[in-house]
């Protein structure tokens, strides 16, 4: 399997991260009963939609489950060691490592 690349290396479920810290975020600023019903099913929608993905790659990947897992993490940035996350290279759209142009004036 390959190494995971781009958004997954920072964690394996952006978008249902992002939902739920804007269902959490909502809840500390509204705190009234309506508010903790309504942003918490978003919250709770989006941990056991973590969960789930996850017992599917489970299932779907084998043995090949444990290389991924180990190298992905479902907090952000917590698969990624401390001294690699500033190190990444940024690539050019042309793929060759070269710095992108400077547009012209």
């Amino acid at each position: 399997m390959r190494s995971p690349e781009g958004i997954v290396r920072v964690t394996r479920h952006p978008f249902l991260m992002g939902v739920g810290l804007w269902a959490v975020v909502h809840l500390v600023a509204n705190g009234d009963v309506a508010s903790f019903i309504f942003f918490g099913a978003f919250a709770v929608t989006a941990l056991a939609g973590t969960v789930s993905i996850d017992a599917k790659r489970r299932h779907a990947l084998g043995p090949g489950w444990r290389s991924f897992a180990a190298q992905t993490s479902i907090v952000p940035f917590a698969a990624i060691p401390p001294a690699v996350r500033g190190s990444t290279p940024v690539r050019s759209r042309h793929g060759d490592g070269s710095p992108p142009s400077s547009p012209t004036p």
